[in-house]
Order: C-alpha cells, then sequence, then structure tokens
C-alpha cells in the first residue's frame, strides 16, 4: 500500500533508541487558538481553509520544526488515521477531518503540528532526554516566534483560551511515559501512586483507564493556576520516584529470583513465540514481560530497541500499512502471530 505519510516516519519509533528501559518517552503539549475566531469544531470550511493557511506559514520554515512535510488531513485513508493514532498514542482526534485541517512533520518525525482539530495549534514534541528546560525553552521560542505573526486568544483570568476549558491557563500538558512490570508484579504500583501529588494524574498509554503493557502515563492534572514551572517539576518529581521504584524492585527480582515471575515471563514468551493467532492486548502485556526479562538476564536475543519497535508494529495499523495486513479480525490475529514468530526468531529463555 502507497502511504501519504513521510517514508521515514514509517521505518522509526518514538522510543527506537530511548536512553532508559524504564522511562521510555515524555510528551510535551502546547495547544493555542487565534484570536477572534471560533474554536474549529464551530467553523465553517471557508473559516477552516483561512485559519490553515495562516497557521501553516507560520510553522514552516521555523527552527524547531524545519524543512518538515504537511500532509492535509482529509486525505488520509482509514488505515492510515489508525497508524498514526498509534504511533503517535493520540485518542480519536483525527478520526473525523474534514477540509483544512492538516499536519505537519518535523525531519525527526518527533516534533508534529496538529492544525484546525480539537484546537487551532497544538504542538507535539516527543524527548527521551530529561533536560525539560531547554525542550520547554525551545517550545516558549516557537511559540513568541508564532505569536508575532498571529494573535493568540488570551484572557488575563484564564490564560490561554482552549476548546476544552480545562485546558486554558498555561494550556501546557506533560505526559511523562513509564514502563513499570516490576512493580505491577509486585503489587506496589497502586500504593506508590497514592503517594503522588495529586496534581499529578497516572493512566495508561494514549489516557487508557487500564496500565497496557504496563505503561504508565503520568500527567499533569491542570493547567489552569499553576505555572509552567511547577508542572514541570511536579511531573517530573513523580516520574522520578516510580523510575527509581521500579530500578529497585527489578534489582530485587534479579538476585531473588521470584519462582511467580519467572513463571510469567516464561509464559508471554511462549505465547509469543508459539501462538497460533494473538490480540493487541494479549501481545502487548506478553512483550512487556519478556522485556523485563530480558533486562533482567532471563531473556536473551531481544533489547530495547527491537521491544520498541514490536511494541508499535504489532498493532492494527501499523500491520495493514507496513505488512499490508488488513480483512477480517481473525486474519489480523494470524498475521500478528506469525510477525511474532518472525521478529522473536534468536530470542531465547535463560531461566
Amino acid at each position: 500500500m502507497k502511504s501519504k505519510l513521510p517514508e521515514n516516519l514509517l521505518s522509526t519509533t518514538l522510543w527506537a533508541d530511548p536512553k532508559n528501559p524504564i522511562w521510555l518517552t515524555t510528551r510535551f503539549r502546547l495547544r493555542r487558538n487565534l484570536n477572534h475566531n471560533l474554536f474549529p469544531g464551530k467553523m465553517t470550511k471557508a473559516q477552516l481553509t483561512r485559519a490553515f493557511d495562516s497557521l501553516i506559514q507560520s510553522v514552516q520554515g521555523t527552527e524547531f520544526f524545519g524543512a518538515g512535510s504537511l500532509i492535509s488531513a482529509d486525505t488520509l485513508s482509514p488505515v492510515e488515521k489508525d497508524f498514526l493514532i498509534e504511533h503517535y498514542l493520540i485518542s480519536d482526534e483525527i478520526d473525523e477531518t474534514r477540509p483544512g485541517q492538516g499536519i505537519f512533520f518535523d525531519q525527526t518525525q518527533k516534533r508534529i503540528a496538529l492544525l484546525n482539530f480539537g484546537d487551532h495549534l497544538c504542538i507535539d514534541c516527543f524527548e527521551t532526554g530529561s533536560d525539560w528546560d531547554q525542550i520547554m525553552s525551545m517550545l516558549q521560542s516557537v511559540e513568541k516566534l508564532m505569536g508575532e505573526k498571529l494573535e493568540f486568544a488570551y484572557s488575563e483570568t484564564f490564560g490561554f483560551l482552549t476548546s476544552d476549558p480545562s485546558m486554558c491557563g498555561t494550556a501546557l500538558t506533560v505526559e511523562t511515559y513509564l514502563h513499570l512490570p516490576a512493580l505491577i508484579q509486585e503489587d506496589r504500583l497502586n500504593s506508590l501512586l497514592d503517594d503522588i501529588e495529586e496534581d499529578v494524574v497516572a493512566q495508561g498509554p494514549g489516557h487508557h483507564p487500564e496500565f497496557i503493557g504496563n505503561i504508565v502515563m503520568l500527567s499533569n492534572r491542570y493547567t489552569v493556576g499553576v505555572s509552567e514551572e511547577t508542572i514541570l517539576e511536579d511531573v517530573h518529581r513523580a516520574a522520578t520516584m516510580l523510575e527509581a521504584q521500579e530500578r529497585k524492585s527489578r534489582e530485587k527480582l534479579k538476585k531473588s529470583g521470584a519462582d511467580c515471575v519467572k513463571d510469567a515471563v516464561a509464559r508471554s514468551y511462549g505465547v509469543l513465540r508459539h501462538s497460533f493467532q494473538l490480540g493487541t492486548l494479549e501481545s502487548l502485556e506478553a512483550l512487556s514481560l519478556l522485556l523485563l526479562g530480558a533486562d533482567i538476564d532471563w531473556v536473551e536475543g531481544i533489547d530495547q530497541k527491537l521491544a520498541s519497535e514490536l511494541f508499535f508494529n504489532c498493532r492494527k495499523g501499523h500491520l495493514a500499512l507496513l505488512r499490508e495486513v488488513e480483512g477480517e479480525k481473525e486474519a489480523v490475529r494470524k498475521a500478528r502471530a506469525t510477525f511474532f514468530h518472525e521478529s522473536l526468531n534468536e530470542a531465547k529463555l535463560n531461566l
């Protein structure tokens, strides 16, 4: 299937080379809206088009985004939409598209601008590093530069205005993704989450209510009445605490060799290596435990880079676009199982 998406987007993942096997990545999302304009959901086609033209002129050519590439949202196929939703862990923002909406990708695919969806402008930046101050400085610089060309909607009382009133104020959300299988296996996660600041909320990837694949997304609960510095400090503090606790739990498991966890890892190995059909959730749970086993030397032949690729590429939209797997649910499940058989051919248990 020939895709309109950037070619290197199809061959990379957000976590393909993480610097930390526990702290996977962080998304910084900044929302802005044009002053004296309706929110995108209330705009006519002509109004959306005019707003789109103004927005893209301000986005293109900035140092933050570079040359990049633009895709009109209404030209995306259903498979391409599924791919983007899975790849960027966004909800259903791009499920329903109209003329006058678009997505601008930088050359690394880790910085994107969503134009005229929930808000007029939504900048997403994914980073695996820990220098959050530098990242925020870059975001503030590009926002200031764009603000010289565009007038953003701002209230002295509520801050920057957004289509979702709860996102006003700084209009900044910070989402950190942590892989915490050891804490979940030891049934310690919930008690630790009770100790984090009330300004930080824990959810699954893409705001899912469950921790799919043992991945916990921490994000700021509020954007109104708090500064950007406070948001960064609260989320970073909570993530650092959980990372340290997960690391301790992994070291403990490596020394003790807990039979119940070894059994869970071995069963996961069997599921991924020998199943005839595999569902998405089942695959992600098993992959998570296999990666835990690899990190504590119970599994050979799988590293963080491969696991990260599998985490994304086993999903329906990725299978359809990258391996041309479409059709009935059963056919997709069979193709997913085959995909894991081939990808984990070198994996071996070392229990």
